[in-house]
């Protein structure tokens, strides 16, 4: 089965923030990652943007920052040529504030598309092993 499938079925995660508290709730940090936020037109306009993203925590204190970013630290697109360099500039930011040393690309299917620490990833897919192993053997495993 696919990354996708196996997360969903076994660890009932099903989207990045799922994954990331997964990851938090069994002790693994630095759990945060960084979402794209496409462009969102008409009456509720939001540029589009990369997010640093820590669930159920702000990463962005500052009293100024626009509500409806939700508390998310926030790296504005002004036009597609800069999206790599607002992407650059908020992996900076989230490695000066959270040590991280390595960032992946979030596993394909799983949304919002973004990045999020290799440990984390790495982690979870530790964590369906077990699972993996057993589909191979038809045996069940028990969920811990």
């Amino acid at each position: 089965m696919t990354l996708k499938a196996d997360l969903a079925d076994h660890l009932r995660i099903h989207n990045v923030h799922n994954l990331v508290t997964y990851a938090r709730d069994h002790g693994i940090t630095p759990a945060i990652y960084i979402a794209y936020r496409p462009i969102q037109r008409g009456r509720a306009y939001l540029p589009a943007a990369w997010q640093v993203i820590r669930p159920e925590f702000r990463t962005d204190n500052d009293p100024n920052a626009y509500w409806r970013d939700l508390g998310h630290k926030t790296f504005t697109v002004t036009s597609e040529k800069d999206r790599d360099a607002a992407r650059d500039e908020a992996v900076r930011w989230a490695e000066e504030r959270y040590h991280v040393p390595e960032w992946v690309k979030t596993p394909p299917g799983l949304r919002p598309a973004g990045l999020l620490p290799r440990v984390v990833l790495d982690a979870v897919k530790a964590a369906l092993a077990p699972y993996r192993a057993a589909a191979k053997t038809s045996a069940p495993v028990t969920r811990g």
